[in-house]
């Protein structure tokens, strides 16, 4: 390692850091000038899959100093605790929203799995100046009257209900973004065309009171299929699929608000 610059090691190791943390680990193992080389990077991405772990991350982040708690990329992901465990989904939310404002001033991309609770995920007041990419699994709670994440352009947010009011949210905590991902359970294209503001022309109806932003690229719609076999989906009468229409209004739409603001 003595041949090269530290900096040349330290920007290879900032390449290869990004895995969950192992790396990270075994770069410590090699050497003592490896070891203190990678030490300021083994946090840059980070992956947590258990109560354990989740409740271990926090009470180690609580450890270091403010430099030291630099993560970029963070995963967050739990079962229900199992009772031998003697954890609770209190304690694992506690030290979720811990975590979160230990980590919130770098982070880049945040993914949380966490299906059985049902509070607000991202701590009121609590800003995250870098975050570009959230993915959220659970309850539709998890994503609610959010302050503005203004540098948040990707959404992937899998709730199965929502509605007009998990629109509101989208549109209040991201007023900047260019991807949303969502189940069709959790926002129906039919309200994705309200809040867009096209319609069919055959049957008009009064706009949504919330409007996704502007900004808006690209919408990815999960579709369930036995929830589709139930009946909750709109079949257009000329058999154009709702999902191609709807592409063909986004498109529509770009162009309309394009020329406006021409």
């Amino acid at each position: 390692m003595d041949t090269f610059p530290c900096e040349i090691w330290i920007h290879i190791f900032e390449f290869t850091c990004t895995d969950g943390g192992q790396t990270g680990r075994s770069i410590s193992l090699v050497s003592k000038l490896a070891r203190d080389l990678v030490q300021p990077l083994q946090l840059n991405s980070l992956c947590v899959t258990s109560a354990r772990q989740i409740i271990g991350l926090r009470e180690h982040l609580e450890t270091l100093s403010v430099d030291e708690r630099t993560v970029y990329h963070l995963l967050i992901a739990s079962t229900y605790p199992d009772p031998d465990t003697r954890i609770y989904p209190t304690q694992i939310y506690d030290s979720l929203t811990r975590i979160l404002r230990l980590v919130a001033r770098t982070l880049v991309t945040l993914t949380t799995h966490l299906l059985f609770l049902s509070n607000p995920i991202l701590p009121q007041g609590l800003p995250f100046p870098h975050l570009e990419e959230l993915t959220l699994y659970g309850h539709f709670n998890t994503f609610t009257d959010r302050e503005a994440i203004p540098s948040l352009r990707r959404l992937h947010i899998s709730t199965l209900s929502g509605g007009e009011m998990l629109v509101r949210s989208i549109a209040r905590g991201c007023p900047f973004l260019t991807h949303l991902y969502v189940l069709e359970r959790g926002l129906s294209l039919r309200v994705i065309e309200k809040s867009l503001g096209v319609f069919r022309d055959s049957t008009p109806t009064a706009p949504s009171t919330f409007q996704l932003p502007h900004t808006i690229k690209k919408i990815l719609v999960e579709t369930d299929l036995m929830y589709l076999r139930q009946g909750h989906t709109h079949t257009p009468s000329n058999g154009v699929s709702s999902h191609r229409m709807l592409n063909d209004k986004i498109a529509q739409a770009e162009t309309s608000f394009y020329l406006n603001r021409r």
